[in-house]
Formats: C-alpha cells, sequence, structure tokens
C-alpha cells in the first residue's frame, strides 16, 4: 500500500530568471549554503 502524501514543500532561491548560481567550481545548492550559512543557518 503506497504512503500517503502529507505535506509538500516548494523552496525557492529567489534568484533572478537566468542568473547562474553554480561559480568557482561550486553547485548552486553549494553557493546557497554558503549564503545560508552566512547569515546565521546551519545544516544539521
Amino acid at each position: 500500500m503506497p504512503r500517503a502524501i502529507n505535506l509538500i514543500v516548494i523552496h525557492c532561491s529567489a534568484s533572478p530568471n537566468g542568473k547562474q548560481l553554480a561559480k568557482n567550481g561550486q553547485t548552486a545548492a553549494a553557493t546557497i549554503d554558503v549564503w545560508h550559512s552566512t547569515r546565521g543557518f546551519h545544516r544539521q
């Protein structure tokens, strides 16, 4: 029996359309992680 979906979360980077987030050999996700850590958010 399939598991019920109770929550869907949509996360947006709110970057301008067409702006490349990947740079200096980092992926876009790594760039966003740097932004988050600069603002005081930490991954577990």
